[in-house]
């Protein structure tokens, strides 16, 4: 959020503003060593990290509740958290609709694989010979066609006209 809102200058500044703070204050170990200027292609992100680095290291020794109170000029000269938590919820809503989408995919994997270890499982129909003749060849076909089709339900309709 810093490096998107803020330009190097003036988290060159901040960070100048935090080290005379942190010089300030004594520890029992030495404050990191963070040159107070950076001349480099990418000294946005590491006037970023120096600061971060600071900070890190002011909570580690619990002493940012020592810092001086640093206020701002204008809260239009402030980005706005709600600008990434937004972007973030979007992030989320996308995970959790690929979450739920994963899970389909999942269940309908599992039940392919069950289909298909089932279909492995079937036995296989013996083909019919070639030295039969052509009529029981026929019959044959017959009744492996009914073997391999489930039988259709017939109904029978019954009707009395009295009794006899």
């Amino acid at each position: 959020m810093l490096t998107d809102f803020y330009p190097a200058e003036t988290l060159s500044e901040a960070k100048i503003c935090l080290l005379s703070g942190i010089a300030n204050m004594s520890f029992e170990k030495n404050p990191p060593n963070v040159p107070r200027r950076r001349s480099s292609d990418g000294r946005l992100a590491q006037e970023t990290e120096d600061i971060v680095t600071l900070f890190t290291f002011l909570d580690e020794m619990k002493a940012i509740d020592r810092l001086p109170t640093y206020v701002a000029s204008s809260p239009a000269n402030m980005p706005s958290f709600r600008l990434y938590e937004g972007d973030l919820n979007i992030l989320l809503t996308l995970l959790r609709n690929m979450d739920g989408r994963l899970n389909g995919f999942k269940s309908a994997l599992a039940a392919t694989v069950n289909q298909v270890k089932a279909i492995q499982v079937w036995p296989s129909l013996p083909e019919p010979s070639r030295s039969m003749s052509s009529e029981s060849t026929g019959q044959q076909s017959r009744d492996t066609l009914h073997r391999t089709q489930p039988p259709v339900p017939s109904t029978r309709v019954i009707t009395t006209t009295g009794y006899r």
